[in-house]
């Protein structure tokens, strides 16, 4: 087979990352978010010890709705 192509890569500076990610979504497994979290040089990872894949939702987490909330907001912190 062929070489894989190497992803697009940006230039200059990033902004701040936040991958939020339950620890038991089957849909997107934890070590695919830590991976993701560690690719961005300035990334947060914020993980809820949470059964699904839907972490931001009306009723149902809402910390983490309030975390990602203030990141959208204030993503410098």
């Amino acid at each position: 087979m062929p070489p894989k192509s190497r992803p697009a890569q940006a230039k200059g500076d990033l902004p701040p990352v936040l991958v939020a990610n339950a620890t038991h979504d089957l849909a997107t497994p934890l070590p695919g978010a830590q991976r993701m979290a560690r690719s961005f040089p300035k990334a947060s990872l914020f993980t809820m010890d949470v059964v699904g894949h839907w972490l931001y939702r009306r009723g149902g987490t809402e910390k983490a709705m309030r975390v990602i909330d203030t990141y959208l907001t204030n993503p410098k912190g």
